[in-house]
């Protein structure tokens, strides 16, 4: 995240707003181009592998950035009624925080599908109760 300017040691210039995201986007994507053509043409194996994961960020970036037609250049939306639209969406964020922490005290080893299901098992309370598990 260093890269792209983004890591906690740095004070943001841009808004946290949709036009701060589209006007990020539009300045770091040719810096992470011009520097994945650095690091492609150098004599290392270490920077041709680093433009090669480069190739792959800005591929997966720009085929994610085609589907929202507010950062494309033919957005016809108005931008004053994204003022109040939330950037994030902290439900899900909550989600992914709570299987990272069962990721870390499985070490890695359980697999998503049954973290999965020891949520659904966890929220809908059926097998941890007494009642249901008594013969």
């Amino acid at each position: 995240m260093h890269l792209l300017g983004k890591d906690k040691r740095e004070e943001s210039t841009y808004e946290r707003t949709w036009t701060g995201v589209r006007q990020f986007f539009t300045a770091k994507m040719p810096e992470l181009k011009q520097k994945m053509e650095e690091c492609a043409t150098a004599n290392s194996g270490k920077d041709r592998l680093y433009a090669a994961v480069l190739d792959e960020v800005i591929t997966a970036i720009d085929r994610q950035l085609s589907e929202m037609s507010f950062i494309g250049k033919d957005s016809s939306i108005d931008e004053s009624k994204l003022t109040y639209a939330p950037l994030t969406n902290l439900g899900c964020e909550s989600e992914f925080a709570k299987l990272d922490n069962r990721i870390n005290i499985s070490g890695g080893s359980t697999s998503v599908e049954t973290l999965s299901r020891k949520n659904v098992i966890l929220t809908n309370r059926l097998l941890v109760t007494p009642s249901f598990t008594e013969h």
